[in-house]
């Protein structure tokens, strides 16, 4: 059983780790991923400036192209008007009697620098359109490029991120739950469980606490309830098995050992005969020296958890049965009339006489916290009691053996002269309220 155990939480382990490495490769390949797109960015960036600059720079060329094809009209002209301005100002000499050629070629000279400006004017355009042109396509390489480098980017992400589907998500935070993340929760109930100074307090983190605040009541009484001498800090966890675990039940222990009153430690000294073993010692020594007579009883304490929609909350009767040992005080002080329901430990068991009788079985329960208080019942085999109990029967039975199993009784001393312990009803295997729940063990 153990190692079945063993080997079933080495392998939720393995599953685990092999989890966070899948995640850890994941987060490294975004990271890597990450990178890449930062240094296509600045890559991007650096090019889009470079082509900034190259446009500025032809821009500026063409203008200055630009403006030198201005200037060239203007040169040619002027030679034109200054010989004009020539010719009107000097006088005609003796000799020069024909100034009409002068003036007649004045109309057929302006037509040649009008032509010019025009084709100034179609080379500046030229020169303005071809940087934009050259703009734009550097912009639309450089937006192509950032939308390819973009989409590859996205699929490598798509292919570094392996999408965890929401149910295996689940399945993991609920085995961490089943594993560890119970115990925080279980001990913030429990303190506040043994915080509370009140019946309705105790019963708003118990079990069907509104159904028990009556017999809470009844049982603590009209005064101010004090579980100091449980403290939280005295509690342990207690792992069961997974089994268990899975259906939301979860346990906490309280173990105190017996401790010495030294107020009270003041025993006779026995002989040397005695302390060697070479004597027995007498009756009021032995009354009067025994260890025990000066040691407290030990305080075990069993808490139950059941996970219910509302949190956690504990099972307050085992928690009474096994702080208080109410099942001690039931069995070892006969109540004619009087009983009680139990969750205990049950096995078949010898007669108390040391012989069997005729149709009855003899079982043996046992306190689940102290081994050591227990009783013999005898159960009648025909009864609704002794069918239920009948499946733990193994004496009489070929290659038998004990078997243990936790149930929920109730127990009953009978009416007469001598009063005997009897099961006045079986209610349920395991702890009612915890794994199991009330059955009807009526005849068919």
């Amino acid at each position: 059983m153990e190692k079945a155990r063993a080997a079933e939480k080495a392998a939720a382990e393995e599953r685990v780790r092999a989890a966070e490495r899948e995640q850890a490769e994941a987060a490294r390949k975004t990271q890597l991923a990450e990178q890449a797109l930062q240094s296509e960015k600045a890559l991007a960036v650096e090019r889009m400036f470079a082509a900034k600059q190259t446009i500025e720079v032809r821009k500026a060329m063409a203008e200055e192209q630009a403006q030198q094809l201005g200037q060239m009209p203007m040169q040619a002209a002027t030679p034109v008007a200054t010989a004009s301005t020539v010719a009107s100002v000097t006088p005609p000499g003796p000799g020069q009697i024909k100034p009409a050629p002068a003036k007649e070629q004045l109309p057929s000279n302006p037509p040649e620098p009008v032509a010019k400006p025009e084709k100034s004017n179609q080379g500046s355009r030229r020169a303005i359109i071809i940087p934009c042109l050259v703009l734009l396509a550097l912009m639309a390489i450089a937006a192509g490029t950032w939308m390819f480098f973009q989409h590859s980017t996205s699929r490598q992400r798509a292919i570094a991120k392996p999408a965890i589907q929401p149910n295996v998500q689940a399945q993991l935070r609920e085995n961490e739950y089943l594993e560890k993340g119970w115990q925080a929760e279980a001990k913030q109930i429990l303190g506040e469980f043994l915080a509370a100074d009140s019946p309705a307090g105790k019963a708003a983190f118990s079990i069907n606490g509104s159904e028990l605040l009556m017999t809470m009541e009844q049982f603590y009484g009209p005064g101010r309830i004090d579980d100091s001498d449980t403290p939280l800090s005295g509690f342990s966890i207690e792992q069961l098995p997974p089994d268990d675990r899975k259906r939301g039940i979860f346990m906490m222990r309280y173990d105190q050992p017996p401790q010495f009153e030294m107020r009270d430690f003041f025993r006779p000294l026995a002989p040397v005969e005695v302390e060697r073993g070479l004597e027995e010692p007498g009756i009021l020594l032995a009354t009067l020296a025994r260890a025990d007579n000066f040691t407290s009883e030990p305080v075990k304490v069993n808490v139950f958890f059941k996970r219910t929609p509302d949190g956690l909350r504990l099972d307050w009767e085992s928690f009474i049965q096994t702080k208080h040992r109410t099942f001690r005080g039931f069995t070892e002080l006969a109540n004619p009339g009087a009983s009680s329901v139990f969750r205990l430990f049950v096995v078949e068991d010898v007669p108390e006489q040391g012989k069997d009788r005729t149709g009855m079985k003899t079982y043996r329960m046992v306190d689940p916290a102290h081994k050591t208080d227990s009783a013999r019942v005898s159960v009648p085999v025909d009864s609704e009691a002794g069918r239920a109990l009948s499946i733990l029967n193994w004496r009489g039975v070929k290659d038998g053996r004990p078997k243990t199993r936790t149930a929920t009784i109730e127990l009953e001393w009978t009416k007469g002269m001598v009063p005997e312990l009897s099961v006045k009803r079986f209610i349920c295997w395991e702890f009612l309220g915890i794994g199991g729940q009330a059955v009807d063990t009526t005849r068919k």
